[in-house]
């Protein structure tokens, strides 16, 4: 499970993200304890590797914003003409 938040401020946006927020199935090496038994058209069966995720991670960034937001165009008048 992943959970992120991001706040746009005065100047820029903060925003701060966690991978693998319960920290689980998480190790650096591929194993077949948790592997996924594939059966073969032969018979028997081939065990797939586990692809384990990684550790629980935290990223902070703040990204500045270098030139002020444009304005936003102002909605065309509408007009009613009735013959």
């Amino acid at each position: 499970m992943n959970a992120g938040v991001s706040r746009a401020l005065a100047r820029g946006t903060l925003t701060a993200f966690i991978s693998n927020l319960t920290n689980v199935d998480s190790g650096i090496f591929w194993t077949t304890q948790y592997g996924y038994r594939l059966p073969l058209a032969g018979g028997g069966v081939a065990v797939q590797p586990a692809n384990p995720l990684t550790p629980r991670s935290v990223t902070i960034q703040y990204s500045v914003r270098t030139n002020a937001r444009p304005a936003p165009a102002p909605a065309p008048a509408q007009t009613n003409s009735r013959s």
